[in-house]
């Protein structure tokens, strides 16, 4: 059986790029440190897939540190049928990503993952929006809208778990000085 993939990249203009993928081979990635975590939270190691690396900072922004509603990471792992975490094949993904003019940036990404029956593991669309608008000298505000949808219906599948979407709303404050630095967010 064939088994290629490949990638694509096409600048659109001097800062706005659009890239594709199909059956990608993330082997080239470099290696996480091991970490051993002894709390309830989940680590964060950093994107290392070229894919999802390039303007990043558009989606990985929102929240903070412990509230993170968007994390690439999580795109190709799911859990089998004893909770362990396994490798999800990615089929193929798009991103457009840069800036519109000075202070209008924009990434959107769409990933669509392999279905694992044995696993009860559905195929599953990922895409986010996410809108960054400058504001003032250093602030921002920035959009985002995240939906993970199962692509056809599965009957090991509840029906509260069919999908996930997430909207929300940060704001970055930051003066010129750096007198004033703050974070808002609603999601």
């Amino acid at each position: 059986m064939l088994n290629a993939g490949g990638d694509v990249k096409v600048g659109l203009s001097s800062s706005l790029n659009l890239d594709l993928t199909i059956n990608p081979d993330f082997s080239q990635a470099e290696a996480d440190a091991q970490q051993i975590n002894l709390d309830r939270f989940s680590l964060y190691f950093p994107e290392r897939r070229n894919f999802f690396i390039e303007n990043n900072d558009l989606f990985s922004n929102f929240g903070f540190s412990r509230i993170r509603p968007f994390f690439s990471r999580r795109i190709g792992i799911a859990k089998d049928l004893n909770g362990n975490s396994i490798e999800n094949g990615i089929v193929a993904g798009a991103r457009l990503s840069g800036k519109l003019n000075n202070n209008l940036r924009l990434g959107i990404l769409s990933v669509q993952t392999e279905e694992d029956i044995a696993n009860q593991i559905p195929a599953t669309n990922n895409s986010v929006i996410a809108i960054q608008q400058k504001l003032f000298s250093r602030s921002n505000i920035s959009f985002l809208l995240i939906n993970k949808q199962a692509t056809k219906d599965y009957s090991f599948l509840a029906k509260e778990d069919e999908f996930n979407r997430v909207i929300g709303i940060d704001y970055n404050l930051a003066s010129k000085d750096n007198t004033w630095n703050g974070r808002y967010f609603i999601h």
